[in-house]
């Protein structure tokens, strides 16, 4: 059965997914902008993307847990809230401490994202359908 309510709440997830893909490669295709924006030598630049990197991987288990916990509206919310501060932060900054907090920021953020999305395809979703649906938003975020 076609329920439209599940669909457009995957669809969001979705495109909510694909937003934190972007946000992570970001850093690979703005290496010489943020290279010469904060005055840093491209070790630098790939020390925010470790970080980056590094605080997403570390939060994944634990926005499982907070995500169990609390609300998902607040829970995604507050997420992308963080994301587009961590993003604002990163492009005012003329600071590479500030930069190394942006990332941070972004990555913890940008964890509750795919957790979050397979959270709600469990929700919404028969059971049948779960590992398609969770497939289709892999695809859909590989594309």
């Amino acid at each position: 059965m076609f329920n439209k309510r599940a669909w457009s709440i995957w669809l969001v997830a979705t495109l909510f997914v694909a937003f934190q893909l972007f946000v992570g490669i970001l850093f690979g295709i703005s290496t010489k902008e943020l290279s010469s924006a904060l005055s840093i030598s491209g070790m630098d630049v790939s020390n925010i993307v470790a970080i980056y990197f590094l605080a997403y991987a570390c939060m994944q288990i634990p926005a499982g847990f907070i995500i169990d916990r609390v609300s998902i509206k607040y829970t995604l919310l507050t997420a992308s809230i963080l994301i587009v501060v961590g993003l604002i932060l990163l492009g005012i900054t003329h600071s590479l401490l500030f930069a190394y907090l942006a990332a941070i920021l972004m990555g913890v953020a940008s964890s509750f994202c795919f957790v979050a999305a397979v959270v709600l395809i469990g929700r919404w979703f028969n059971p049948k359908m779960f590992s398609v649906v969770v497939g289709m938003t892999s695809g859909a975020n590989g594309l």
